[in-house]
């Protein structure tokens, strides 16, 4: 096709789809004839580009945006969309240029972004069919662009490429924030174009992260798309029908209309974490010397993509039972021999050597943590009871909701006001793939301190919900 821009190719298309319209695509073909060559090769190279089918909400915008969001719901045609511009990125903007495909795992990019109904196989011109090569992990256009494929599942495996596109699918799915950072600072090869990542992804519990991306200092321009599952005519008209009877609720907001919701989550949300919060005129130090106990609760790491989560926590009596504060979040993702040397300097700092302070770990896989934390707290001259919690049977979603509990009885405070923490419990639901660790060492230090007993909970445990 002639050297046409983006926005003069879409004008062409909604000229062609008018007449269309108004003439009927048999006259409208009788019409065609009688125009000059050139004219007719470009209508015929619409009519077979993937483009042409996308509606105006799937259409990528012109001009020198870098990151293209499409924040959707649940099929309102997001994923059409991005694998139909991925062959305009391959074919027409960086011909033989190389690109990233990110999905949340290798299923989700193999069976959504490339061999799904609308992936890439699937919205191909026909002289325009990639080849995927599953070995490789690669996708290759038939002019020599690539696009190869990562998960972020795996943050370290996307550092290195130095690419021009990308495109990543469902970030609500990811696991976390160091995968987007390493794909951005792969795409980065200097190209008149500029370099362009096409982000698609359902506003499901979005995470803070995400919200973040267009204030970024790397993001450059930022455009974001929105639509409705309404807004796709292509899907089976009774579907529709069913799916805008209810727009009222949280869900139908964010999966049908697309909204991005500061949702609460099943077990903690703004309120009530609002309500027990203590506000923090004491330092950390002097607030935990209001303590009759002090404890660090910590949730190992179960690898290098992990936090461990790390809460400075304080026993108060009240009456005739215990109850728990939080006072400090102290998570760090750093190596096993970093983060017990900062056990040992907090314990230095906030317990009280040789008293009834202590060390809550939880020890589950974790062969011979315990061990070392106790030789290097001897070495620093500490006397301090490490405990060991094993969790048995139960999953980390029964132990939140044992530890909610306790919570709403009011036996919890939470010194201050902790992001992360807070963020992580909100975002805790029984769907969560991996737990979020500072919540762990939340739940953990709340359960030992409140001596939950699960025959008395076993009624919430049955429906997975608490009221």
């Amino acid at each position: 096709m002639r050297g046409l821009s983006l926005n003069e190719k879409y004008d062409l298309i909604d000229d062609i789809k008018g007449h269309i319209r108004s003439l009927g695509f048999d006259v409208y073909q009788d019409w065609l004839e009688q125009q000059d060559d050139e004219f007719r090769e470009d209508i015929f190279d619409l009519l077979a580009d993937p483009i042409f089918a996308l509606e105006e909400h799937q259409r990528m915008p012109d001009g020198d945006w870098r990151i293209w969001q499409l924040k959707m719901g649940r099929g309102a045609g997001k994923t059409h969309a991005a694998s139909s511009n991925c062959h305009v990125f391959a074919r027409d903007w960086f011909p033989g240029g190389q690109g990233i495909l990110v999905g949340a795992t290798v299923k989700d990019v193999r069976d959504t972004m490339i061999e799904g109904d609308s992936g890439l196989l699937a919205t191909a011109p026909d002289d325009f069919i990639p080849h995927y090569n599953k070995h490789e992990n690669i996708v290759r256009w038939p002019n020599g662009s690539t696009a190869i494929i990562r998960t972020a599942d795996n943050p370290e495996d996307i550092r290195g490429p130095s690419l021009l596109w990308g495109w990543a699918d469902e970030l609500v799915k990811w696991r976390s924030e160091a995968s987007f950072d390493n794909l951005m600072r792969c795409i980065r090869n200097y190209h008149e174009r500029g370099t362009r990542l096409i982000l698609t992804t359902t506003p499901k519990r979005t995470k803070q992260w995400l919200r973040e991306i267009p204030n970024r200092p790397d993001a450059g321009i930022v455009i974001t798309s929105t639509a409705t599952t309404l807004d796709n005519r292509h899907l089976d008209p009774a579907y529709l029908t069913a799916m805008s009877k209810d727009l009222t609720s949280a869900r139908a907001r964010e999966e049908v209309l697309g909204e991005d919701l500061e949702v609460d989550g099943d077990l903690w949300n703004s309120d009530n974490l609002a309500q027990r919060r203590v506000e923090a005129t004491l330092a950390p130090e002097v607030y935990a010397g209001t303590c009759q106990t002090r404890f660090l609760s910590i949730d190992p790491s179960q690898g290098k993509r992990d936090e461990t989560g790390i809460l400075l926590c304080g026993e108060k009596r009240v009456g005739r039972q215990n109850n728990v504060s939080v006072i400090m979040d102290c998570s760090t993702q750093d190596n096993i021999e970093v983060w017990t040397n900062q056990v040992v300097s907090l314990a230095q700092t906030y317990l009280k050597n040789g008293s009834r302070d202590y060390i809550l770990l939880e020890t589950n896989g974790h062969v011979g943590t315990a061990d070392l934390i106790k030789m290097k707290l001897a070495n620093a001259g500490l006397r301090l009871r490490v405990i060991e919690v094993t969790v048995g049977n139960k999953s980390k979603w029964q132990r939140a909701q044992e530890a909610f509990v306790h919570y709403e009885l009011g036996r919890v405070a939470i010194y201050g006001y902790h992001q992360e923490l807070e963020r992580q419990l909100k975002e805790w639901e029984p769907e969560l793939a991996k737990s979020p660790d500072r919540g762990d060492a939340f739940t953990q230090a709340v359960n030992h301190v409140c001596k939950a007993k699960a025959a008395r909970l076993s009624p919430f445990m049955a429906t997975g919900r608490l009221f």
